[in-house]
């Protein structure tokens, strides 16, 4: 028989447990009876605290990255760039299982959808930012959404199933696009 536990306690170990099986699965592949398992709860106490699983990866994103987030580099520093995909490398070593559950979820529920949506679009809104201070002389928006859709891709499949992977190469992959890119 299963324990019964404060309502807080449930919600963060269903939102850990989550977190756990996402290390070595993909979102589609989760169910809410897996997590509760995980979790060490009875199902029904899944459907206090939330209405789908892609509630949790949503909670789980906030609780993982928005903590863990870092200030967006200042424009106008000559490094600003290099510095930022630093950032994004760092990011899907630690996060990435995560971001690739988001991704995918987002394909089907609308509020994750949006959440990723708007992410993503700060993710390219600053990056255009830091495209234009730098001078160059491109379409700052549509290049930056470009360039953002690269690293997700990339960084997903170079470094969220595998986060021991070579940081340094993923960082040097991508400065080298990037740079050649963007060479005036």
């Amino acid at each position: 028989m299963l324990q019964r536990v404060p309502s807080a306690e449930a919600h963060r170990r269903i939102v850990s447990a989550t977190g756990r099986l996402l290390e070595d699965r993909r979102f589609r592949e989760l169910t809410v009876e897996s997590v509760m398992v995980e979790a060490g709860l009875a199902r029904t106490v899944f459907y206090r605290h939330f209405e789908s699983l892609a509630d949790v990866v949503v909670a789980l994103l906030d609780e993982a990255v928005v903590v863990d987030a870092i200030a967006a580099p200042d424009p106008s520093d000559p490094d600003a760039l290099r510095r930022m995909l630093a950032r994004s490398v760092d990011l899907y070593a630690r996060h990435g299982h995560l971001l690739v559950a988001v991704e995918e979820a987002s394909h089907h529920d609308a509020e994750v959808e949006r959440v990723y949506r708007d992410a993503f679009e700060r993710s390219v809104e600053a990056t255009a930012e830091l495209l234009s201070a730098a001078g160059y002389d491109v379409a700052p928006v549509p290049l930056a959404r470009a360039l953002m859709h690269l690293n997700a891709g990339y960084l997903g499949d170079v470094l969220a199933r595998d986060p021991s992977g070579d940081r340094k190469q993923a960082l040097a992959t991508l400065w080298t696009i990037w740079s050649r890119l963007l060479a005036r």
